[in-house]
């Protein structure tokens, strides 16, 4: 059952993770937010 758990939780990091992203670039043109934004998410996710 704890698989669930961590299941859930992944899903609504990735979601959270993509809001915020599109936030962040919304004033950028689309194709270099697309290539910047794995960039800017492996980076936090390599710090923590």
């Amino acid at each position: 059952m704890t698989w669930l758990i961590w299941a859930l939780l992944s899903a609504f990091f990735a979601g959270l993770t993509a809001i915020l992203a599109e936030i962040g670039v919304q004033d950028i043109n689309s194709n270099p937010a697309t290539g910047k934004i794995p960039n800017v998410v492996s980076g936090i996710s390599i710090r923590s």
